[in-house]
């Protein structure tokens, strides 16, 4: 009976635990994403970026949630349930940017050598920022 009360109070530990590490992980990465949004606006004037945390796709290969425009973005949202975390629920992260008001959205695979280096100038300053 003590064992089995000692082992409840460490379960339930552990999911608090992790609920505190998924709540550290999705602010530091709403920060993050808010910080590049200002810094790639500043570095590209009329131009946009944008950091999406994109969703695990059970069953699918990286490729294929990769592929296309449909990516399962959630913009930073999970849905929890009691036995899974967030990193349990997303795969990556996915950097889009236009480089002109108005411009077309691209994903980093869609970029120049120099257009890649911006973002990634951008990626770092927003980083240090936070």
């Amino acid at each position: 009976v003590e064992l089995d009360t000692s082992a409840a109070k460490i379960q339930e530990l552990v999911r608090a635990l992790d609920g505190r590490k998924d709540e550290a992980i999705e602010r530091t990465f709403k920060g993050a994403a808010k910080h590049f949004r200002e810094v790639f606006q500043e570095l590209v004037p009329g131009g946009r970026g944008e950091l999406v945390m994109q969703k695990r796709h059970p069953g699918a290969a990286a490729a294929a949630a990769d592929a296309g425009d449909d990516d399962g973005e959630d913009d930073a949202r999970p849905v929890r349930d009691a036995h899974t975390g967030v990193l349990d629920k997303y795969s990556g992260v996915k950097v889009k940017v236009t480089f002109a008001a108005g411009g077309e959205t691209m994903t980093l695979r869609q970029l120049s050598g120099g257009q890649k280096t911006l973002v990634a100038l951008a990626l770092i300053f927003a980083i240090q920022v936070g």
